[in-house]
């Protein structure tokens, strides 16, 4: 099963928070999904609006409807994460490609995927869900 992360990095600023200085921009977060071959790729864009860099931060993707678990492979999903620190002000985005089972709907998808991000002790300190989908 092919997986693939890339990484790009950026600079901006936006938002709601919960715990932490990290947050993700909505309007540039996405979900996208293609259809032959059926894969999906997660676009997060997180973004730090505090004067001080982050530590070592963790973003990870957790499939929250049974129903897709099937469709995607959720133990390749569960397992992945990447880490990274966001500059000042500064912003980090990640992008991850999973392959599907078969083609999922764009509504499906908006409900049955969160992502969530952990300090370096394990400790989630935000999560979201993707208000944005796009079908090729």
């Amino acid at each position: 099963m092919a997986l693939t992360l890339s990484l790009l990095t950026a600079c901006g600023a936006t938002p709601k928070q919960t715990d932490g200085i990290v947050q993700h921009d909505p309007e540039e977060s996405a979900l996208y999904l293609t259809t032959d071959p059926p894969s999906m790729t997660i676009h997060a864009r997180m973004i730090n609006e505090e004067d001080t860099p982050t530590e070592d931060i963790y973003l990870h993707f957790d499939v929250v409807d049974e129903d897709l678990q099937d469709v995607i492979d959720y133990d390749a999903i569960a397992a992945d994460g990447e880490e990274f620190s966001i500059s000042a002000e500064g912003s980090y985005v990640v992008n991850a490609s999973f392959p599907l089972s078969e083609p999922i709907e764009e509504e499906h998808v908006l409900t049955g995927i969160e992502a969530y991000v952990e300090d370096d002790e394990g400790n989630e300190i935000y999560r979201f869900t993707f208000e944005n989908a796009e079908t090729d």
